[in-house]
């Protein structure tokens, strides 16, 4: 199973300020860049529908913000500048320590149009609902999922199989007091490393038949 860069996101939610993180202070406070220079910025729309406010792209982040979450978005980034990106938050978080945040979270999804025997197994246990629903009925869809705790975050593992191929999906979870506890769990160099190689290391087990 290949990762899809499209769903590889860093979102920290809470009461935010969009007015506040535009262009020119993310570079600044977030990347810790000259003021007053100029630089390129690329505007990139909405993957939901063509709604909410653009992404907006420079100096190798990707990111937009709204009053609820500020969204990294980490697709055909390399490792380098996922670690720029989590760095930023960090940096940003520590910038506005008095903004109410509620939670951290780093998504992955992991996707094959083939369908690994292991995950099939997971994911069938639902021949009773069909019986229910009668011999008119199909199961189109099957879905697994858990909820872990590992370290400080609570990781859901969804596995999805449909006519399309397999999902992997998941969210680590960090539940926040302040944006000073954001900023901490977002500072270490490692940390996108750290749950990037988890969710490869969980799938590498999932689909393993050995």
């Amino acid at each position: 199973m290949k990762i899809n860069p499209e769903h590889t996101t860093l979102v920290i939610v809470g009461a935010l300020n969009p007015v506040i993180l535009t262009p020119p202070w993310v570079r600044q406070h977030g990347l810790a860049l000259q003021a007053g220079e100029d630089f390129p910025v690329e505007l990139q729309a909405s993957l939901i529908g063509g709604q909410g406010p653009p992404r907006l792209k420079f100096d190798g982040i990707n990111y937009t913000a709204t009053s609820r979450n500020l969204t990294f978005f980490l697709a055909e980034s390399s490792l380098e500048e996922c670690a720029k990106a989590t760095k930023c938050a960090s940096l940003i978080f520590s910038e506005l320590r008095h903004t109410p945040v509620q939670g951290v979270g780093f998504n992955f999804v992991f996707a094959s149009e083939e369908t690994p025997k292991p995950l099939v197994s997971l994911a069938s246990n639902n021949g009773s609902l069909r019986d229910n629903f009668g011999e008119a009925s199909e199961i189109v869809a099957r879905r697994w999922a858990n909820l872990v705790k590992w370290d400080d975050a609570v990781v859901t593992v969804e596995v999805e199989l449909d006519n399309d191929g397999a999902k992997i999906k998941f969210n680590f979870h960090y539940t926040t007091e302040s944006a000073e506890v954001a900023s901490r769990i977002l500072g270490p160099d490692d940390v996108y490393q750290k749950h990037l190689t988890k969710a490869e290391e969980v799938v590498k087990n999932l689909v393993s038949e050995g």
